[in-house]
């Protein structure tokens, strides 16, 4: 399916962002032009487009480091270091409805290399980053604001929420630790083993499935995983992928893992044809 809008021009080289609702109902792409971006939304199965809103780019610019949408794809959350070349990082939120911004909320008078944020199914609106050394989390229009999670040892690392942003894997050289965002305590830790072929080129990546009891981890140099969330008990290592993993991910009922570019895993089975 080739999707086409006339605002917006959709090709690999002007699209920074696509994203599918939490429902599966709507699929939405951020694009450049030469001096806005577009945000564009469809409806998935007719792919009728539903709307094409104009944000302004000096809000947000070559600077946003984390984008989110909400369930319903009516609001957008951009997470924006070197606010107008100034070391200081903020998040911003969107009305995609009518493209004006609606608030902006402060993180850190510093940059940030690596950030996550989400929106919970209730409307909260979470963002985690590796500031400093530290690792952070911040509840957006909370009382509370900010949160260091734990220390980091390693200038770079990765972050990722849960579908509805309750859960939150923070990845920092072969181990992912796990944290209960909704209720503010750690979970576990996972210690990642490497492929006895080959070094690891890359950190490893990890996704949550949808109900969030089950994760999976992946990556160049790195078996395909799954772990029980609570426990982090192992509950399945597929063998058999060769393709490099660049990224990995659950079906919607969590009953197969993608990962390795062209694997997908049956979960039930272990069997993992490549497409």
């Amino acid at each position: 399916q080739t999707l086409e809008s006339p605002r917006a021009a959709i090709n690999s080289g002007d699209t920074r962002f696509i994203q599918f609702s939490q429902n599966d109902k709507t699929l939405t792409a951020i694009t450049s032009t030469s001096n806005s971006l577009m945000v564009t939304t469809w409806e998935v199965g007719s792919w009728r487009e539903l709307r094409t809103v104009e944000l302004p780019s000096s809000s947000i610019d070559d600077q946003e480091v984390a984008v989110a949408i909400t369930g319903d794809a009516t609001k957008l959350a951009a997470v924006v270091s070197g606010v107008a070349g100034a070391a200081r990082s903020v998040v911003i939120t969107f009305d995609l409805t009518t493209g004006k911004e609606l608030h902006s909320f402060s993180l850190a008078n510093q940059l940030i290399n690596n950030a996550a944020v989400s929106f919970t199914s209730d409307g909260q609106l979470f963002v985690s980053a590796s500031v400093g050394r530290q690792w952070k989390l911040w509840q957006a229009s909370s009382s509370e604001q900010e949160r260091v999670l734990d220390q980091t040892t390693d200038e770079y690392c990765s972050l990722q929420f849960s579908h509805v942003g309750r859960l939150l894997a923070f990845v920092q050289g072969n181990t992912v630790k796990l944290w209960n965002v909704a209720e503010r305590h750690s979970l576990t830790s996972l210690l990642l083993t490497k492929n006895e072929v080959g070094a690891a080129q890359f950190p490893p990546v990890v996704s949550f499935s949808d109900d969030g009891r089950s994760v999976a981890t992946s990556g160049s140099g790195y078996p395909t995983t799954v772990f029980e969330t609570k426990s982090g008990k192992q509950l399945l290592k597929l063998n058999g992928r060769t393709n490099p993993a660049y990224n990995v991910s659950f079906s919607n009922d969590g009953t197969r893992v993608f990962s390795g570019g062209r694997t997908s895993w049956d979960v039930r089975t272990g069997h993992g044809p490549r497409l």
